[in-house]
């Protein structure tokens, strides 16, 4: 005897596909959790120039699967996602948390103006263009209302940029004014690309009294102050300091008298 799609219509029409076919190669992803690292606030306003955005993606069936992943931001929950960065490929591996992939968010990528912004990020198997799992402010709390800012936007206060329009060609550290100085005084510097700029203070005989500057700065002109003070917040003797600033392969000095 037998029996077929003739007589039987449950072994009539019905409908098959591989693994590959089904969109998701027969397994189910999700996005475990997601966490920043690595702020960068210099000037304590809450809003950061640089982070890492750090997320672990796991798969239902245990196994080790190759995915890629597109990360999205929103301005002050306009509802506009914009696309920010896509992941090369990488291996996830079941439940386990040592697969955890992370994308900088302000350097080397694209910096955001200062705002608050909410991140999207979405799931993919290598090869596909179908979204398998996708996380956001929504379900995760990390990825809501973050606070970025660009690197000019996060000076601190006591070093301030003096945009006259022009740009700057060559490093400077321009002589201090007044000079001589109390109870302050000024120094200002010209950096013509993106730079980390160090200015240390010394006494003449080559001790260290406080660092005035240490950060990286765009293309500018910038100016910051110096109270006399060192690192301890004591006022330092009358006589002569040194001022030197590392920039790249730039190093110059100025001389500074302070009288109390």
């Amino acid at each position: 005897t037998e029996s077929g799609p003739f007589d039987d219509g449950d072994l009539n029409d019905e409908l098959f596909e591989t693994a590959v076919e089904d969109g998701n190669g027969g397994n189910s992803y999700s996005v475990y959790d997601s966490w920043w690292t690595d702020g960068i606030d210099n000037d304590g306003d809450g809003y950061t120039q640089y982070r890492k955005i750090n997320f672990d993606v796991d798969a239902t069936d245990g196994g080790t699967h190759d995915i890629y992943c597109k990360i999205y931001y929103e301005k002050n929950e306009s509802g506009a996602w914009v696309h920010y960065f896509t992941t090369s490929v990488f291996s996830i591996t079941g439940y386990s948390s040592g697969d955890a992939y992370w994308v900088s968010v302000g350097s080397p990528n694209t910096e955001l103006s200062n705002a608050s912004y909410d991140f999207l990020i979405e799931v993919y198997e290598a090869g596909s263009s179908t979204v398998q799992t996708e996380s956001g402010p929504f379900d995760d709390g990390d990825l809501n209302d973050e606070l970025f800012e660009t690197i000019a936007q996060d000076v601190p206060d006591d070093v301030q940029n003096r945009d006259d329009g022009t740009n700057p060609k060559n490093y400077v550290l321009k002589q201090n004014f007044p000079n001589p100085f109390n109870p302050e005084t000024k120094i200002i510097f010209e950096i013509p690309s993106r730079t980390n700029v160090k200015i240390v203070i010394y006494d003449m005989l080559g001790k260290k009294m406080t660092t005035l500057v240490n950060n990286t700065y765009n293309q500018g002109k910038y100016e910051t102050w110096w109270n006399g003070k060192n690192d301890k917040g004591v006022t330092v003797s009358s006589g002569l300091y040194i001022a030197v600033m590392y920039a790249g392969n730039y190093k110059h000095s100025i001389k500074m008298n302070f009288l109390k």
